[in-house]
């Protein structure tokens, strides 16, 4: 706050008693925002207007209050010899009713009473204090805490409800001045939200993009030209305040895309408006007919190894789906991280709500995987066999998972077995693959009605 406290000193006070001139949105030629999903976007914004010349005052309005003053840019397009800003300030102050008492001390203003009957009477006071609800002189008599309205007979200079940059500016052109400002806000952010509709046989699906966007930055934004970003954005103490962005090149059917320096960004195709404190919903993809794989997933715990285990443990079976992001499978484009809610369609024609997922940004060829829902009607469960000490360090453990299929159909299960550091397989009942490092993946068929029994025998040392 004293930081803030001496930015507004600056313009109050500032020894200038040149020209004090005011530019708000009615002089913006173009407005561009690229916002990031991480709560600190960038504003472009070109403003024309006319400057008296020589030294004097600007103060721009219609500035986000959640502004980064220190992050702002200024140069005039017109002529960047002609135009100099000598210093910054930054004007938030809230308009109360306290403040404002303490600004007419010693000055006359306006109280309204109202008697019993409805009536109203207007008379003139002298402000002795604004403590105490105010000390008034009413001609020779004294009042504390009169009970009436109080009318000021202007807005002091330094009170604003809205933000404002205030600069102390140098000006040697007398023609009309264009005006490039840049500058960084919180309160702008958005993000993407998919849904994916399964129809009846679970393997066709048709997949939607949306971008919701939100703006609380204390200023609505008109006709702009939005570059959306997908990634992270890396900020330090504001004090020494830096960008670095990393992004996703968003190559939409609806957007244009481009790289910037390393990054990438994607732009809606066209101009919006964006009121404070609102959020908005804007299509950009579409695809009618894709192919996703249905999955069944037990996925074990790397702690199970360390010790003895007593009992049986219940294990989750999760039901995923994984979409290849292929041109193959028609999409083939990177993707940013975001909400994918999953519809089911039934033969009927019903479509039901069945689970949602937050998945990760997916560059182009990889595979998106969304975690569904838990399955109902399969059962797994971890059981410990056996257990060896082969030494302090060495440990030997005999393992069987039992999976139960109460569906009346036929299904194949995935068990997927997080391994410690060091490990080895001594034997096992049941094919398995080395899918990483650390992971073990059995994948098991059942039949309707069916229990499987999977054993094996794990080394390991810590």
């Amino acid at each position: 706050m004293k930081y803030w406290s001496y930015l507004l000193s600056i313009c109050i006070a500032s020894s200038l008693v040149g020209n004090e001139v005011e530019t708000d949105r009615s002089h913006q030629s173009s407005l561009e925002l690229s916002i990031t999903q991480s709560n600190l976007s960038l504003v472009k914004e070109n403003r024309s207007f006319k400057l008296p010349q020589g030294e004097g005052r600007l103060l721009v309005k219609d500035i986000p209050s959640s502004i980064l003053p220190e992050s702002t840019l200024v140069e005039s397009v017109t002529d960047r010899v002609s135009f100099v800003i000598r210093e910054q300030g930054f004007l938030l102050r809230e308009v109360n009713s306290a403040d404002l008492l303490k600004h007419f001390v010693g000055k006359e203003i306006q109280l309204i009473e109202k008697s019993e009957e409805g009536k109203t009477e207007a008379f003139t006071a002298k402000l002795l204090s604004a403590r105490d609800g105010g000390i008034y002189q009413i001609g020779s008599e004294v009042s504390i805490g009169h009970p009436g309205m109080k009318v000021l007979p202007y807005l002091p200079k330094g009170f604003s409800s809205e933000a404002q940059l205030c600069w102390a500016y140098s000006n040697q052109n007398r023609y009309q001045q264009f005006i490039r400002i840049l500058y960084l806000t919180r309160g702008l952010s958005w993000s993407a939200n998919y849904s994916i509709t399964l129809e009846p046989n679970e393997t066709d699906a048709s997949f939607a993009a949306w971008v919701n966007i939100r703006n609380y930055a204390g200023v609505d934004f008109h006709k702009a030209k939005v570059h959306l970003l997908a990634g992270e954005v890396a900020s330090v103490e504001p004090r020494q305040e830096k960008v670095a962005m990393r992004a996703l090149a968003m190559d939409m059917n609806t957007m244009e895309s481009a790289a910037v320096g390393e990054t990438h960004r994607y732009l809606l195709p066209n101009s919006i408006d964006l009121e404070d404190q609102s959020e908005k919903q804007y299509p950009f993809f579409y695809q009618s007919k894709l192919e996703v794989n249905k999955e069944l997933r037990v996925q074990g715990l790397p702690s199970y190894y360390r010790g003895r285990n007593e009992g049986t443990m219940p294990v989750d079976v999760w039901y995923y789906l994984n979409l290849e992001n292929t041109e193959e499978n028609f999409l083939g484009k990177p993707f940013p991280s975001g909400i994918v809610r999953v519809y089911q369609e039934q033969a009927n024609g019903e479509v039901h709500f069945i689970g949602q997922d937050q998945v990760a940004h997916s560059p182009s060829g990889e595979t998106i995987e969304v975690r569904v829902s838990k399955v109902f009607d399969i059962v797994a469960e971890k059981k410990q066999t056996n257990y060896r000490g082969v030494s302090k360090d060495v440990h030997q453990s005999e393992w069987l998972y039992q999976l139960r299929n109460r569906k009346d159909e036929t299904v194949t299960v995935s068990v997927i077995e997080p391994m410690p550091q060091n490990w080895r397989m001594v034997n096992s009942s049941h094919r398995w693959d080395k899918i990483a490092a650390n992971l073990v993946k059995f994948v098991v068929e059942l039949k309707a009605g069916e229990t499987y029994d999977i054993r094996y025998e794990i080394e390991t040392s810590f």
